[in-house]
């Protein structure tokens, strides 16, 4: 995806279902959120390079789980939230 994707998917999930999303990264993928976060409305909620324990943690709490890495969808299941995968 773009940035521009994300941000326009995120802005979408907010207006249409009240979701807020929360990009979770990588510290070496820190600046790409910074290309995501120029065209957002508003500032973005980040999580980056949290330990594997705070991210399931975090999406414990989540209804949807949005993603573009192949290696994190089987996160979801575990957080009870409905999954998506563009890979």
């Amino acid at each position: 995806w773009k940035a521009a994707g994300f941000a326009e998917t995120a802005e979408y999930l907010e207006e249409r279902y009240g979701l807020r999303s929360i990009y979770i990264a990588a510290e070496t993928e820190a600046r790409a959120l910074d290309a995501v976060q120029r065209p957002a409305p508003r500032p973005l909620l980040r999580a980056v390079g949290w330990p594997l324990r705070d991210v399931l943690a975090l999406l414990s709490g989540v209804r949807l789980f949005l993603c573009c890495d192949p290696s994190t969808p089987h996160l979801a299941p575990a957080a009870e939230a409905i999954s998506f995968s563009s890979r």
